[in-house]
């Protein structure tokens, strides 16, 4: 994945329950890379990508909305 974040952000990322990666992420065109076990996908079911980000916040320019990090690009090999 290709990232950008407001700030540091504290990041945990789940594949169907189960903990890939949980990391401390900070800077523009971040590539964060995730291997797991083909044996974590359920077949013939949804898959469920899920970020845990605790430190998401208003940007102080105004903007109403919460933001934690810019997902830029998102590649499954």
């Amino acid at each position: 994945m290709l990232l950008n974040t407001l700030g540091k952000q504290r990041v945990r990322v789940f594949l169907n329950d189960t903990l890939l990666t949980e990391q401390e992420l900070e800077g523009i065109d971040i590539w964060m890379e995730m291997r797991f076990s083909p044996s974590l996908l359920r077949s013939n079911q949804i898959n469920q990508l899920v970020f845990e980000l605790p430190d998401a916040r208003r940007p102080d320019n105004g903007d109403p909305r919460v933001l934690a990090i810019a997902l830029k690009k998102f590649v499954l090999l």
